[in-house]
C-alpha cells in the first residue's frame, strides 16, 4: 500500500503515469527492428493489451478511472515478465522506458486487491459466444480492461470509443466489434477491419441478421 499511495502523489509515480499517457502508439514495441526480441507475450495472446503499448494504456487507464480491475487486467499484469527488452525498442525512438510501466501497473494491481478490492466478473453475451464458436473463445473478448487499449489513438482529431468487442483469428491482425449507442436507431454492430482470413469473414456473417455496418478503427 505505500507503494501505492506513493504512486498518488510522489514524482516519481507522477513521472512513471506521464509517461503511461504519452504512448505514441508508434508500435516500435511490436517489431523486432533491434534484433533484441519483442514481449513474448505479444505475438502469444495477439491483443494489444499483451503487449507494452496496451499495458502503458491500460495502467494510465485504470488510474485515470477510466477501466475496472478485471480477470483480463490481471492478466496482462501478469504476463509481463519484466524482462525489459520494451525498453531498448521505446527508448530508441521515443525516449520513453515502458518497463517502469509495466512494474507500476502490476504493483497497482497488488496494491487494489491487497486493499479488498473487487474484481469485476466476465460479462458474457449471446452475441460474444457465437463469435467465439467461429473465432475460438481465446481470440473474442469483451473485457474492457483489454477494449480499453483499442479505445483511442493519439491524434487531436481521433474520438476516443470503447469497443464493445475484440476480435481476432489466431495470426492475424485484431477487429473491433462495436456497437453503437443505444440512442441511435437503428442499432448498428459490425468488424470495424475484414480480415482475409475465413474466421472474420463467416464472424461477419453470422452477425449480419443483426443490422450491420462497418467502421474503421484508429490505428494502433
Amino acid at each position: 500500500m505505500e507503494a501505492h499511495a506513493s504512486m498518488e502523489t510522489g514524482c516519481p509515480s507522477d513521472e512513471v503515469l506521464n509517461t503511461a499517457r504519452n504512448c505514441r502508439h508508434y508500435a516500435m514495441c511490436k517489431v523486432d527492428f533491434l534484433g533484441t526480441g519483442v514481449c513474448a507475450s505479444g505475438p502469444e495472446r495477439g491483443f494489444v493489451a499483451f503487449y507494452p503499448q496496451g499495458r502503458m494504456d491500460l495502467y494510465a487507464a485504470l488510474r485515470d478511472g477510466r477501466a475496472p480491475v478485471t480477470a483480463g487486467a490481471l492478466a496482462v499484469a501478469e504476463s509481463c515478465d519484466l524482462c525489459g527488452r520494451c525498453d531498448y525498442q521505446c527508448y530508441f525512438v521515443t525516449g520513453m522506458r515502458p518497463t517502469r510501466v509495466m512494474r507500476a501497473l502490476k504493483e497497482h494491481l497488488a496494491a487494489y486487491l491487497s486493499a479488498g478490492g473487487e474484481v469485476e466478473p466476465e460479462t458474457r453475451d449471446a452475441l460474444l459466444g457465437r463469435i467465439r464458436e467461429i473465432v475460438g473463445e481465446p481470440w473474442a473478448t469483451n473485457d474492457p480492461a483489454i477494449a480499453v487499449t483499442y479505445s483511442h489513438d493519439p491524434s487531436p482529431i481521433a474520438v476516443p470509443r470503447l469497443p464493445a468487442y475484440v476480435v481476432r483469428s489466431q495470426g492475424s491482425q485484431p477487429t473491433w466489434f462495436c456497437r453503437d449507442p443505444p440512442r441511435r436507431s437503428p442499432p448498428s454492430c459490425g468488424f470495424s477491419r475484414r480480415q482475409r482470413s475465413a474466421g472474420p469473414r463467416a464472424a461477419t456473417a453470422a452477425t449480419s441478421s443483426a443490422s450491420s455496418s462497418t467502421r474503421e478503427p484508429s490505428s494502433t
